[in-house]
């Protein structure tokens, strides 16, 4: 039966990629499908002689659901005939009972059952008997059980109404508008803006996660931002923002090693965010409330700085991108050195350094030495490639290794010694995990890992704060949380759960980033697209050749259809950044 079920589930798989290219598929064996009892059958006349097809062992059975869950399936009612002397393939292994599989699926926003129902059992004795009749019983339960990978979408997008104006950022970081950005950058009468209405709208601008259950925001998401006004409400001279922002690259926590890693955006170098100044009063950053009582002290965080630089895809294919290459060509460098700043560093704990290196080379063997400071140099030995086409296109090696250090400045030394004449090297990337004292400097990031614990309450202390130092919990980037603290001296202390990692920013206003503007963004509702059999995602340069071809579509083949640029799709499924995950978010939901 297992192999007849494989088959089926091929066919199936087969069928919906068919009507589907995106449709949203779940197959799961039905556990509340209830199997038929013996005494249920009704017996006909006896059939002699019958051919049995292995496609028409089991019939499939389609039904439209109300929500996107298992529903109880039931065969009722049913008759079957005996079959004397049956012919069928050796391969075929029947179904010993009258058992209903059930496959639950999504296109085009309509959920469905695809009930596979056996049309042949085989009794103990085995004789095998046909189905005749039968009665199909489908029961849903009122309330829908979601899924992750059934995502439900807004039905209408906050780009459809209002004036919206999309602004890009590079960095992580506090970011200030003020009333010159607002007048000289943006061209907009800064009196004209109550402080009270100013929104911001984006979801960090960071690539999104390509696994299709990951949940990650729909439309654009309001931040919290701080308004500091000068007390009439209208944007002034001495008024300002003052918004939170990760950057385009992700730093990911490793929990089980108390590290950081990263994860580099392929497709942007910015994060875009969406400034509103007529929808109403905003979101602002809150205060603390009640702040725990703590039971361990923190004063010293994890560091985290990673480089890389994606210059060349060398195979030409997929998403690997390597940055600095290591040859002896002209303009090319064997020897090269990055530096890293880590100001207050803790001497006593020794820091982490992750490298990932490649070599192409078509025989002999290559080596990447990695040195700290002037020391303790580690090798990479990297085997040739080979010559043949089906090799790999280059040899990687990923090397984890510690150092003491005494200096804030870490410079890594990365020498290629070639295995043969033709031998390239390549980097890809470097980590470099490290502690540091807490001791403000204008702006600090940080995280604990050593706090961590169940239960744990930590009262971290910044030295050499002032007056003017504010410090935000910006776990979640999208709604930061101003921290209650107490100044004594230059000390600030605050306290904050640690039962899991959070991060947080120190900063009094000294330095701050600067958005770059970009232009008036142009209303639009994607969300709102009912259905389409026909999508088309064109420039801007092309849209009047797109509705041709559409036009064309529609009238030979009934074809309703949308034409849409790839910037309006970002805009509302990536916030405004270029994401190739955005597009396909985009056609799942205009399906």
């Amino acid at each position: 039966m297992q192999n007849i079920i494989k088959k089926y589930c091929l066919f199936f798989t087969q069928l919906l990629l068919v009507s589907s290219a995106i449709a949203q598929n779940k197959i799961i064996e039905s556990q509340s499908s209830q199997v038929a009892d013996k005494n249920k059958l009704t017996h006909y006349e006896e059939l002699t002689n019958e051919n049995i097809p292995v496609n028409e062992v089991y019939k499939v059975e389609r039904r439209d659901l109300a929500n996107y869950q298992m529903p109880q399936v039931e065969i009722l009612n049913i008759k079957t005939t005996k079959i004397n002397n049956p012919k069928y393939p050796d391969s075929i292994q029947f179904p010993k009972a009258i058992t209903p599989t059930v496959f639950i699926s999504m296109e085009r926003k309509q959920a469905f059952a695809s009930i596979l129902i056996p049309q042949y059992i085989q009794q103990n004795d085995n004789s095998i008997e046909k189905v005749v009749s039968y009665e199909l019983s489908v029961h849903e339960k009122q309330t829908a059980n979601k899924t992750s990978g059934n995502r439900v979408y807004a039905s209408n997008s906050v780009l459809a109404s209002g004036s919206f104006y999309r602004i890009a950022i590079k960095t992580q970081g506090i970011y200030k508008i003020d009333y010159s950005f607002i007048k000289n950058t943006m061209g907009i009468n800064p009196s004209d803006i109550q402080m009270s209405h100013i929104r911001l709208y984006g979801n960090g601008g960071e690539m999104l996660d390509e696994n299709n259950a990951t949940p990650r925001p729909d439309d654009l998401t309001e931040n919290a931002i701080q308004v500091v006004d000068d007390g009439d409400g209208i944007f002034g001279e001495n008024d300002y923002i003052l918004f939170y922002a990760n950057g385009p690259h992700s730093i990911l926590n490793d929990s089980v090693n108390k590290k950081f890693t990263h994860v580099f955006n392929i497709y942007s170098e910015e994060s875009h965010y969406f400034l509103n100044f007529d929808k109403g009063v905003g979101k602002r950053i809150s205060l603390q409330n009640n702040p725990p009582t703590a039971n361990t002290n923190s004063n010293s965080f994890n560091d985290f700085l990673f480089y890389e630089k994606d210059s060349v895809n060398l195979g030409k294919f997929g998403k690997m991108w390597w940055g600095d290459e290591f040859s002896d060509l002209p303009g090319r460098y064997l020897n090269r050195n990055y530096s890293f700043s880590f100001p207050n560093i803790d001497e006593t704990t020794p820091i982490k350094i992750t490298a990932h290196v490649g070599a192409i080379s078509y025989s002999g063997m290559n080596n990447m030495s990695i040195s700290v400071n002037g020391g303790n140099t580690q090798n990479i030995s990297l085997q040739s490639t080979g010559p043949n086409f089906y090799n790999p296109v280059i040899v990687a090696q990923t090397k984890e290794f510690t150092a003491n250090i005494t200096n804030p400045s870490v410079s890594l030394n990365l020498n290629f010694t070639k295995g043969s004449s033709s031998a390239v090297g390549y980097l890809d990337y470097l980590e470099i995990n490290a502690r540091r004292k807490l001791i403000f400097n204008g702006h600090i990031v940080f995280a604990d890992w050593n706090t961590v614990g169940i239960g744990n309450i930590a009262n971290y202390q910044i030295q050499q704060a002032n007056a003017n130092t504010q410090v935000w919990d910006i776990t979640n980037p999208l709604e930061p949380i101003q921290m209650q603290s107490n100044m004594n001296g230059g000390l600030l202390s605050f306290k904050q759960d640690a039962s899991t990692l959070h991060r947080f920013i120190a900063f009094d206003g000294s330095i701050t980033n600067t958005p770059q503007y970009l232009e008036k963004a142009i209303n639009q509702n994607l969300h709102s697209i009912t259905p389409k059999k026909y999508i088309i995602i064109s420039p801007a340069s092309l849209l009047s050749e797109a509705e041709k071809l559409a036009s064309y579509h529609q009238t030979k083949r009934g074809y309703s259809y949308v034409i849409v640029t790839p910037q309006q799709i970002y805009n509302e499924f990536s916030s405004g950044t270029q994401d190739v995950s955005a597009i396909r978010d985009f056609v799942k939901n205009a399906l």
